[in-house]
């Protein structure tokens, strides 16, 4: 079976990245991932992530998988697929381990498996949700529905 693996990176091998290209939000990440998953889903392919070459991963659970060393060696050379693309390139590597990073776009809606998936993707690391847990307590507040926290952005 082969095995496909989004790569949460903001250092892609063939786009340069300064502080206006090659440096994606998290919206246009998990866009990226939802893409991929549903390819995945649709071949029949193994589908990780992995984050550890994100700053996001200093927030989330870290998900081990029996590839986290080979896409530590790769950090270098994980490629930037462009919207569009995604699924011909996962068809065409010929590898059965494939490594990948986009923002292409998914435009049906997302069943439950992907949402359960993607709720479990982003558990919090015990520290963070402290964290979360702190801040709610905080607030001052007994119910909500959203609340947003930005990472990474000085305001």
């Amino acid at each position: 079976m082969k095995t496909v693996i989004f790569v949460w990176t903001t250092n892609v091998c063939n786009v340069k990245s300064d502080n206006v290209n090659g440096f994606w939000g998290i919206g246009d990440t998990i866009r990226g991932l939802i893409c991929v998953y549903y390819i995945c889903k649709e071949l029949n392919y193994e589908f990780i992530v992995d984050i550890q070459h994100h700053p996001v991963s200093k927030y989330l659970k870290q998900r081990d998988h029996k590839y986290l060393d080979l896409i530590k060696d790769a950090k270098d050379k994980i490629p930037f697929i462009y919207p569009g693309n995604s699924k011909a390139y996962i068809i065409d590597h010929s590898d059965n381990i494939t490594y990948l990073f986009t923002n292409d776009d998914y435009k049906e809606n997302i069943d439950d498996d992907c949402k359960a998936f993607l709720k479990d993707l982003f558990t919090p690391n015990e520290q963070f949700q402290t964290y979360i847990d702190n801040k709610i307590l905080g607030l001052c507040i007994e119910e909500y529905s959203v609340i947003h926290f930005r990472l990474g952005v000085i305001i």
